[in-house]
């Protein structure tokens, strides 16, 4: 069965590094803990039933919304699929897995993710930041509890920004399982940690799956634009000139163009 997984994981490592199942299901655990109105630090998937009365974690297979790209990656490894006997398997250890930690045969590390929900009512809507460990992300999400959220357009936005970071710092959880840590790489200013190469390849994975999220209600928008408005709505993160932040959008660009040649 371990042999199986592994084989599983090397061969579609060999077509895509990132796993846009990964990123919409932390998306969508951290959007439902955000949403119990909740504050105080939590580790997903553990947390992910967390409610206002208990701690509930529920073990069996959670069902995903019907979305394309999941349904062509079931599709994709129909033939891999095949029966094995109940010796074969470990419950306890994988009961202990599934409530503990993320595991997608389309991604070539276990993960877990610890939120951070705080308030602050000087805020004018919200504030997420984001960074990797080894085998874990962390997502601070500092908001307003005094916001409109009976709005389509504060969830729109909440789930794009959470939906760049996520897959942003997966990006580095896959560099650090390729050995691209090794080499420590530092920076002495907000403009050179943006043109970092461990962080130009996170940016672009971040903003591709922000862009393929809009192309189903836009086909029309450009890659570009929305790098631009993310930079007009993350001043205060960025903290970098304007001749600076156009330097660093022309090189997201151009990268993401190098390796996702029909990106528009």
């Amino acid at each position: 069965m371990k042999n199986l997984n592994s084989f599983k994981r090397f061969v579609l490592l060999l077509e895509e590094r990132g796993s846009a199942l990964a990123v919409r299901t932390v998306v969508k655990d951290i959007i439902n803990l955000f949403k119990s109105g909740l504050t105080g630090r939590f580790t997903l998937p553990h947390d992910r039933n967390t409610s206002y009365e208990e701690y509930v974690t529920v073990v069996e297979e959670e069902d995903y919304e019907e979305e394309e790209d999941y349904e062509d990656y079931e599709n994709k490894n129909e033939n891999l699929d095949v029966d094995f006997d109940d010796d074969d398997y470990d419950d306890e250890e994988d009961e202990e897995k599934e409530q503990t930690k993320y595991d997608f045969p389309d991604f070539p590390v276990y993960f877990w993710c610890t939120v951070v929900l705080m308030k602050d009512t000087s805020l004018s809507r919200f504030r997420i930041d984001a960074s990797a460990g080894l085998f874990d992300i962390k997502v601070e999400i500092t908001y307003n509890p005094e916001t409109d959220m009976n709005n389509v357009k504060f969830w729109d936005e909440l789930s794009a920004e959470l939906n760049v970071d996520v897959a942003h710092e997966l990006e580095h959880l896959i560099q650090n399982y390729f050995g691209e840590f090794q080499k420590r790489q530092r920076s002495r200013s907000n403009f050179q940690y943006y043109m970092l190469p461990i962080e130009v390849p996170a940016q672009v994975a971040g903003f591709k799956r922000l862009y393929d999220l809009e192309r189903r209600r836009n086909p029309n928008v450009k890659f570009e634009e929305l790098v631009r408005y993310w930079f007009l709505n993350r001043r205060y993160i960025s903290r970098i000139t304007k001749k600076s932040e156009n330097t660093i959008i022309a090189n997201i660009v151009n990268s993401a163009k190098q390796k996702y040649p029909n990106i528009k």
